[in-house]
């Protein structure tokens, strides 16, 4: 079926916008983060399942972690593989009851900070100050109360970026602990920023409990035809646009100006595709992307990834200083001070 948008009025393709917007395109990445999570949930069913004799690998909980840049998708992925799971069923509905609670790390935060902001996940919103270590006692006492058996912590570089060597030391033994509660263990999901290598790694009790996915920055040359791929079927599907050029040549501009990472190059190519239906055009062309583009970085004319001829010099996390640098229209002016009257 054929979509056809007048322009004019946005209330038009709003049903489609909203199609667009709410699509998923995976990728073999995805496919890596499902196992890692369906080995965590193994692992936790079979300290479930024990007979509580203290023999060979102890019940314990495990640490799934995942990193990648800022951008790289690794929020929406986690939320992809979690609604897969009919073991985390309804982990993002309040007050549902689900083994599974998320929580983003406010920036920046304290370990008694996460644990505050934990306990308001889990219903028990605090109003009055307490100490860190009991803060941490009612998170255990709640997870188990509430059934919780699967934590996950969003940005948890937040944590842990002014951290001193102790109190990182403490982040880590506060995790140990969650995880090797012999009544209550919980396997903990982590998702953050290179940052959290370092923290990670530097306790080798941590790191061997660790199931490792990284979610790798793309690459313009190697990764365009794959990506123009999907970049055509999610303008053509949801969008209902025909793509008005080359999409493997768009593909290639589009990580280059989403700084490599997959997650937005995606929104690049959603806004691009919600553009070219505000104007009412039919097709996806190369003019849509370099307007999103300059409204998002700010860049000059000249710089813009989408209608430079070496756009893949262009330095793309600098747009807007490069911009302001050269422009000579952007300094401030002072005006003359008026002479007061006597």
């Amino acid at each position: 079926m054929e979509t056809t948008i007048e322009a004019g009025s946005p209330r038009d393709f709003q049903p489609v916008a909203t199609a667009l917007f709410k699509a998923y395109l995976g990728s073999e990445r995805d496919l890596v983060l499902a196992d890692a999570l369906d080995e965590l949930i193994d692992n936790a069913d079979h300290g479930r399942k024990s007979d509580g004799v203290r023999v060979g690998r102890l019940a314990e909980g495990k640490m799934l972690v995942l990193v990648g840049l800022s951008g790289a998708g690794k929020t929406r992925a986690l939320e992809r593989v979690f609604a897969a799971q009919a073991e985390l069923k309804d982990w993002d509905v309040l007050d549902a009851d689900s083994p599974l609670v998320s929580t983003k790390a406010p920036s920046p935060c304290t370990l008694k900070q996460l644990g505050i902001d934990l306990l308001g996940k889990l219903g028990y919103p605090l109003k009055r100050d307490l100490k860190e270590h009991v803060v941490w006692n009612l998170v255990r006492e709640r997870l188990q109360l509430r059934q919780v058996r699967y934590l996950h912590i969003d940005e948890l570089q937040h944590v842990i970026t002014n951290a001193t060597t102790k109190e990182a030391q403490k982040i880590r033994n506060t995790m140990k602990g969650l995880v090797q509660r012999p009544e209550w263990p919980i396997s903990l999901i982590l998702s953050g920023t290179p940052e959290i290598a370092a923290f990670l790694e530097e306790d080798t009790q941590t790191k061997r409990r660790c199931l490792v996915v990284r979610f790798d920055s793309l690459d313009v040359e190697a990764d365009a035809e794959w990506f123009g791929v999907r970049l055509k079927r999610l303008v053509e599907q949801k969008a209902g646009l025909d793509v008005g050029g080359d999409a493997g040549t768009f593909a290639a501009r589009v990580i280059h100006a989403a700084e490599r990472q997959y997650g937005t190059a995606i929104e690049f190519v959603q806004d691009a595709a919600l553009a070219a239906l505000r104007e009412g055009s039919r097709a996806l062309e190369i003019r849509h992307f370099a307007r999103v583009y300059k409204l998002r970085t700010g860049c000059a004319d000249d710089m813009n990834v989408f209608t430079s001829r070496d756009w893949r010099d262009i330095r793309v996390g600098t747009a807007l200083q490069h911009a302001l640098s050269s422009s000579p229209s952007t300094l401030v002016q002072k005006k003359p001070r008026l002479e007061r009257r006597k």
